[in-house]
């Protein structure tokens, strides 16, 4: 496995543990009331929730600092008012699509 893939494949794991791990819950919580369609750096608003940075840190800064998310109203946000999370890794084609809801959590892509 390469670096890319390597570092690609940890992403993919860090961003779907955000919505398991207790120590984000805080961070989940406040993912409520973020505007929808608007990109957010992951680390800022970890740091605001006062969650754990030390996960995201082991990425190091070339990495955490390029590391942002978007809330996304799922197909039927309508009638049920779910959200997904697009994570991107600027610069790269890396992303990651999460379908939270209820304490479910469903990576998509």
């Amino acid at each position: 496995m390469s670096e890319v893939e390597e570092l690609e494949r940890n992403l993919t794991i860090f961003v779907h543990d955000l919505f398991s791990m207790h120590q984000y819950a805080q961070w989940r919580e406040y993912l409520s009331n973020q505007e929808t369609n608007r990109w957010y750096s992951l680390i800022v608003e970890l740091e605001k929730s006062h969650c754990s940075l030390s996960l995201i840190k082991n990425f190091g800064e070339a990495v955490y600092s390029k590391l942002v998310y978007r809330c996304i109203p799922s197909p039927d946000f309508k009638t049920t008012g779910k959200k997904m999370f697009l994570f991107n890794l600027s610069g790269r084609i890396w992303h990651s699509l999460i379908h939270h809801s209820n304490g479910q959590v469903n990576r998509i892509s």
